[in-house]
């Protein structure tokens, strides 16, 4: 579906409609094998740092990471090394 010509376009190239894909949240567990500036993979998880969040924690640990997910992309939420 198209919106007609005269009518103005977000900066993706769609209608000036909101935004309402639903949006889900999670948690995932498991060792942080790598981490990035802008992501880190905790199990086999991907998941993208919001701006100004960073991972702090040492490759390895094991981590409990809340996050939302929108069009298949997971940001994350909040990060908490777990203990034993």
């Amino acid at each position: 579906m198209h919106a007609p010509e005269n009518e103005p376009r977000g900066r993706e190239g769609q209608t000036g409609l909101p935004n309402r894909s639903p949006q889900t949240q999670g948690i995932t567990l498991g060792p942080l094998p790598a981490h990035l500036l802008d992501s880190i993979r905790v199990g086999d998880v991907v998941l993208f740092l919001a701006e100004g969040t960073t991972c702090n924690h040492p490759i390895g640990v094991m981590l409990r990471v809340t996050y939302a997910e929108r069009e298949g992309i997971k940001e994350v939420r909040r990060i908490v090394r777990m203990g034993w």
